[in-house]
């Protein structure tokens, strides 16, 4: 039997209304129901999940890295707030498949690298009611299809597509809000190059209250600090390059050589005088993918020392040693 959207159309001819489904009432629980209370998904719901995310891999290679590194880093958040178990397993399923959605959007609006025009935006903003829509009827004991609806809330009501705030928006959501920022914020983009960590740490800091919860914010930065964002990033799905930053909010220059998030993260740690029996216990990695990230970073980056390629990584500041 085919799928049938909130217009009546079957899948995939729903597809192209995707952006008309902003205004179309949630599915799943009232904005403000208590989420956060709700059991662990069952192995049968997990199992669709993960089908359902390979199948999204399968449409957009880069949205499904994207899904892997989200998770990750939605799972130690939700760990380090202190979580039960349950729901922090509904968290990390809500944020790998978050943008599950963007199937109903064509891939040339997805991946455009034009400023989009208003049809498009619709058309883009539709997705998170679009992937509620796919796994509203899959038997998660937490409300996963409710959180992906909700992922671009904002505590302020600036977010979309129901423009929930406060405390409508449960703990779920704010996590995986923050995830999702935080890595959209340290990958390339087809319409921008990455902006870069520390851009992202400011974002959050910004908009720490007034867009994110603070106490996410607070955990976020935490694993920034104690270098659990940077072993994620290094040990995650492949993904597109990426520059470390001093933080340009409009990302570096198209011409800079660009280094991949493995070589990044060792190249960060390289930077506050770690050696490399040290980065490869942070990171936990073997003492030789260490070396091999480095003498990869160093070619790319056209540099025959520590101190040039620190400099040309925009890791060091002219004339610093």
């Amino acid at each position: 039997m085919d799928t049938v959207g909130p217009r009546g159309d079957t899948w995939p001819a729903m597809a192209i209304h995707a952006g008309a489904w902003a205004a179309q009432p949630p599915a799943g629980p009232l904005p403000g129901a208590p989420l956060d209370t709700l059991g662990a998904p069952t192995l049968a719901a997990q199992a669709a999940a993960d089908a359902i995310g390979r199948m999204m891999a399968l449409h957009d290679p880069e949205v499904g890295r994207h899904h892997a590194r989200v998770a990750a880093l939605a799972a130690a958040l939700a760990h380090a707030l202190g979580v039960p178990q349950g729901e922090r397993e509904g968290i990390r399923l809500a944020a790998a498949l978050h943008d599950i959605g963007k199937i109903a959007v064509p891939l040339g609006v997805v991946n455009k690298a034009a400023p989009l025009n208003m049809q498009e935006m619709q058309q883009l903003q539709g997705h998170p009611q679009a992937g509620e829509h796919i796994l509203e009827n899959v038997p998660f004991g937490a409300a996963v299809a409710t959180m992906i609806r909700q992922h671009h809330e904002r505590l302020d009501g600036s977010g979309y597509p129901d423009g929930l705030s406060g405390d409508e928006i449960p703990r779920g959501t704010r996590i995986v809000a923050v995830a999702d920022v935080l890595d959209s914020m340290v990958t390339d983009r087809p319409y921008r190059p990455a902006p870069g960590l520390a851009a992202a740490e400011a974002e959050l800091r910004r908009g720490s209250g007034i867009l994110y919860d603070a106490a996410v914010v607070e955990a976020c930065l935490s694993l920034c600090r104690d270098q659990t964002v940077l072993r994620i990033l290094a040990a995650g799905a492949p993904a597109p390059s990426l520059r470390p930053d001093q933080g340009q909010p409009a990302g570096p220059p198209a011409d800079v050589p660009r280094l991949t998030l493995q070589q990044t993260a060792v190249m960060h740690l390289l930077a506050e005088g770690r050696s490399t029996k040290e980065i490869a216990r942070t990171l936990g990695l073997g003492l030789g993918t260490v070396k091999t990230h480095l003498s990869r970073a160093y070619a790319t980056l056209g540099a025959g020392n520590r101190v040039a390629a620190l400099r040309a990584a925009g890791l060091l500041e002219p004339g610093g040693r």
